[in-house]
């Protein structure tokens, strides 16, 4: 399940390092719940919606998240697919590499819950540098999310202003404040550069992208791994920044 926002740094590195993790084996966020339906000889997952949470540091899991993990994770380290029935997924397996500690032992289910309660250090090689919420990337992002604007365009045979009253129309739209709604047409119309400013405020509105859930729900076309992945990063990176403002202004003192 999902804590209401509330940044918590040991749960922030966790998901930072999955997020390494799959990145490294060029694995979408779905990859755990694939295999864990074909091999189908451990519970609970863990499920995609889960690994995405985590990844955002968000999570707040119950022990069978962590230990499905782990057996997801001893599967890989085994090297053996032949359960796979999906050649598609085989192939993507083949060559990863499991989560390990910097001795090389991969992780189990208790090693995660470590992790993730902060009890012992990432790993060096899942570390980040901490330069990926930069500018550059917020540039990537919006570039990649236009591109899926352009798709649904073509494949709905939108004009701009249809494209634009379709967005307004989705469920989750409807909850955008004005204001942020003109920044979000402007910035899918290219006529303003996403920008850090402009993603810590909606993440201290609305806790994620607000644009995303409208880009899902107003087409069947699939968003891209490229467009998923950038999205982990922007959202990981603001609610790590805020959780940085939170803590700076908690310890300000009052001065009467």
């Amino acid at each position: 399940m999902s804590t209401p926002y509330k940044f918590i740094q040991t749960r922030a590195d966790f998901g930072k390092a999955i997020l390494t993790w799959f990145k490294k084996n060029d694995w979408p966020q779905s990859i755990t719940e694939s295999v864990a339906k074909e091999v189908n000889e451990w519970e609970g997952g863990p499920w995609a919606s889960q690994v995405s949470t985590a990844i955002n540091g968000k999570l707040d899991p119950k022990a069978a998240f962590l230990i499905a993990f782990g057996n997801f994770n001893t599967y890989i380290h085994a090297g053996s697919f032949s359960k796979i029935k999906d050649i598609n997924l085989r192939d993507k397996l083949k060559g990863s590499k499991a989560f390990t500690h910097n001795n090389g032992r991969p992780f189990d289910g208790a090693d995660f819950f470590r992790l993730f309660t902060g009890l012992i250090e990432v790993p060096k090689k899942y570390k980040t540098n901490g330069n990926e919420f930069n500018d550059a990337t917020l540039r990537e992002y919006q570039k990649v999310m236009v591109e899926h604007t352009v798709k649904i365009k073509r494949q709905e045979m939108l004009k701009p202003k249809e494209f634009w009253e379709l967005f307004l129309k989705q469920p989750y739209t409807k909850t955008i404040k004005p204001n942020d709604l003109d920044i979000i047409n402007d910035l899918l119309r290219e006529d303003l550069e996403m920008s850090r400013e402009i993603v810590l405020r909606f993440g201290r509105e609305y806790g994620k992208c607000p644009i995303m859930p409208g880009l899902k729900s107003m087409s069947k076309i699939k968003l891209s791994p490229k467009l998923l992945e950038l999205n982990q990063i922007m959202e990981s990176g603001v609610a790590s920044e805020l959780g940085k403002d939170k803590k700076t202004n908690n310890k300000k003192v009052k001065v009467s």
